[in-house]
């Protein structure tokens, strides 16, 4: 039989619990540095947003084609010329409309892009969806608001993190929607990496995402790192992929051009499983 606690419980619900009124006053006040940034003169528009659906040989695109369509057509200004779009992996949203109409319109585009060296054809099919007003997270942060958190509040928050992310994620690599990694530089400003034993990279990098503060928004930046296969020739690779089963260091060129065994054999199948690999001379006369 359960307890009286426990059904009180099942009644309540997963439930966000209601903001002060006021910050709390009692105690010492403490000055913090904190990892959070202040959004100024932001006065919560309306968005417009957009289906955006891609296809090739009448079978839906995968998010890398459909990610590379989506940049192509930005950059021939598919969308207009006075428009800043942004696209969240699933819909596009812009402060401005799009030239396609109202009341579920929809716009179709053939586009080519090159990949891998070959051209490969898509279609797409753009569908406006209407207005999403960002009032009621604005309401939410003022002082003294009695506005609880709903569905309208997470609606606002991934609309204006698709804006705050959408250009970093252009310029630099990311992992999934939240962790971007830019290029690390040295004291000189050159570039570099930072190689691990095994032959693995490690990129330091940072998410950032926009938060409700009192009285108004803030944009949360923490660090995050992540380990990848570096670029560059597999040779360059090997050395530290392959230990000197004596010294346990990392073999020297020398050593390595006396050729591998089977076990090493193993290891370099199993560490380029599933890694795409060129040939340098393609393309070369």
């Amino acid at each position: 039989m359960a307890s009286g606690a426990t059904v009180a419980a099942a009644n309540i619900g997963m439930t966000i619990a209601k903001r002060p009124d006021e910050p709390g006053t009692a105690g010492r006040p403490v000055d913090l540095q904190t990892n959070f940034i202040a959004v100024s003169k932001f006065d919560f528009p309306k968005v417009h947003y957009y289906s955006f659906e891609v296809s090739e040989r009448r079978k839906k695109a995968g998010k890398k084609d459909t990610a590379k369509v989506y940049e192509q057509m930005k950059l021939k200004e598919k969308f207009g010329s006075k428009v800043v779009p942004v696209f969240d992996g699933g819909q596009i949203y812009s402060g401005e409309q799009f030239d396609i109409g109202h009341s579920k319109s929809t716009r179709s585009h053939e586009i080519k892009v090159t990949d891998g060296g070959r051209e490969k054809d898509f279609k797409v099919e753009i569908k406006y969806q209407g207005e999403i007003e960002l009032s009621p997270i604005g309401d939410y942060v003022k002082e003294g608001s009695d506005k609880i958190w709903d569905g309208s509040i997470q609606s606002n928050l991934t609309v204006l993190n698709a804006f705050a992310n959408s250009k970093v994620r252009s310029l630099y690599l990311s992992v999934g929607k939240k962790a971007i990694f830019p290029p690390l530089k040295d004291q000189y400003n050159n570039l570099t990496k930072i190689l691990l034993p095994g032959g693995v990279e490690m990129k330091q990098g940072f998410y950032q995402s926009i938060r409700p503060g009192w009285g108004k928004l803030v944009i949360n930046v923490d660090i995050c790192a992540a380990t990848f296969y570096p670029d560059g020739p597999i040779i360059s690779i090997l050395p530290k992929l392959f230990k000197n089963k004596m010294t346990r260091h990392e073999r020297t060129p020398d050593e390595l051009r006396r050729g591998i065994d089977r076990r090493d054999n193993d290891t370099l199948n199993w560490f380029l499983k599933g890694v795409m690999v060129t040939d340098s001379q393609i393309g070369q006369s």
